[in-house]
């Protein structure tokens, strides 16, 4: 019997790391509204400023729409994880919890890298599952 193939997006690591990326993007967004939302207590001028910042935020956790300004103030990534260690975090292998989070922080960041992971995972979901040895 054939099984159904697992979609990438939806499961595995990478989902995760999406998730934690998209978590912290809204923090960006949320704390940039609230901050303008104080200011806008005592300066009735930035009114255009807080009806923005609102516009903003309401898009991300509508669609998910990151701005360039947003972009640009992500960390950025100098270099690109090794696909050794890619691979070796993909099938969690051993790993110390620095070099973890590490390739984890950097995935995070990395859209190319994280694109790798993904087509990883993608791959393993159309391998046939493993059956158990009988002894």
């Amino acid at each position: 019997m054939k099984q159904p193939a697992r979609d990438a997006f939806s499961t595995g690591r990478s989902k995760a790391i999406r998730d934690r990326r998209l978590l912290a993007i809204e923090k960006i967004l949320a704390d940039e509204y609230l901050a303008t939302k104080a200011k806008l207590a005592n300066d009735p001028s930035i009114l255009e400023e807080c009806i923005e910042a609102t516009r903003r935020l309401k898009t991300f956790i509508e669609r998910h729409v990151v701005t360039s300004d947003i972009t640009n103030r992500l960390p950025s990534q100098s270099h690109h994880l090794e696909p050794l260690e890619i691979e070796r975090y993909h099938l969690k292998m051993p790993m110390d919890s620095q070099e973890k989070d590490r390739v984890e922080g950097h995935l995070m960041w990395c859209p190319s890298c994280l694109l790798q992971l993904e087509s990883m995972e993608s791959r393993d979901s159309k391998l046939p599952a493993r059956k158990k040895l009988e002894r």
